[in-house]
């Protein structure tokens, strides 16, 4: 009995599509669509007030008339933060999903008690702000092992507590039938049973979708990729698609998945929802050579 690994078996699905004649594509430009709004989401953003930029200007976002979602981790990676939420700010028709990292960060808020030591990124929050405060804001440590800071929730302003603290676990477009969620859900159970933690740290779902695609091909049949919820598609983030070598968002028959690396040394991505075309950052490590992310 053999085994493959998760990359081995994603190659094999990707070469399999290829032979199908399908492909991968890559819009880029203006979608002429009329003065109808677009609902558009975007992966982890953590801390990269550039390629958020980047990402609404090459996808022509209407702050008008468009909508945006967040798919969670605004926080957490390069040292931007405070731009990031100012930025979000300026856009009126917007969902925010709440991630891991925000999770972290809001229970500091709360309790004055940072989980990750201020590791994963996390000092990062505290350079941002320092350069937006009144007073001294001090670091200790390094970006990914932590360290110290004297940052204090007094020193958020309160819009960026709104936001973050106004985060939703998971949301269900009921008209698209789309569900938007930050890490994944026990798909075998409806989603509004489920725990908090099981939404923003979950991974298993994105690798059912993917192994329930390669079966597929593989068999040369069409299994139903079942969840009790029965949504259309699903939109996540937290997992990065460069686990497989793959630099662009992840489709599968039903999740969608848009974390692709802009923490480390990938792009940010923004996808319009009913089309799936999805325009990229520059790569983050050439938008901030100088810099150190997670």
């Amino acid at each position: 009995m053999w085994e493959l690994t998760s990359h081995q078996l994603y190659c094999c699905f990707l070469a399999a599509l290829m032979i199908g004649g399908y492909t991968i594509i890559w819009y880029k430009g203006k979608k002429e669509d009329g003065k109808k709004g677009r609902l558009l989401t975007v992966g982890d953003i953590h801390g990269g007030h550039i390629p958020l930029q980047q990402c609404l200007e090459r996808c022509n976002f209407d702050k008008e008339i468009d909508t945006l979602i967040t798919l969670g981790d605004i926080v957490d990676g390069w040292p931007f933060m405070f731009e990031c939420m100012e930025l979000l700010l300026t856009i009126p028709n917007r969902i925010d999903i709440r991630g891991n990292h925000d999770e972290i960060f809001v229970e500091w808020m709360k309790t004055g008690i940072h989980q990750f030591g201020w590791s994963h990124g996390a000092l990062n929050n505290a350079e941002s702000y320092s350069n937006h405060s009144d007073r001294k804001i001090t670091t200790k440590g390094s970006v990914n092992a932590g360290g110290e800071t004297n940052l204090t929730n007094a020193d958020i302003p309160q819009s960026h507590k709104d936001l973050l603290f106004n985060q939703k676990d998971y949301y269900v477009d009921e008209d698209r039938n789309f569900c938007f969620v930050h890490g994944g859900f026990n798909r075998h159970e409806l989603i509004a049973k489920q725990d908090r933690n099981i939404l923003i740290w979950d991974r298993d779902l994105l690798n059912a979708a993917m192994g329930n695609d390669i079966k597929n091909i593989l068999a040369k049949d069409e299994y139903p990729f079942k969840i009790k919820d029965d949504f259309k598609k699903i939109f996540i983030g937290h997992t990065t698609t460069n686990n497989w070598n793959i630099e662009v968002p992840i489709i599968t028959d039903k999740v969608i998945a848009l974390d692709t690396a802009a923490a480390f040394n990938g792009k940010l991505s923004i996808m319009d929802v009913d089309t799936l075309e999805f325009w990229q950052s520059d790569n983050v490590k050439d938008i901030y050579p100088k810099i150190k992310g997670r």
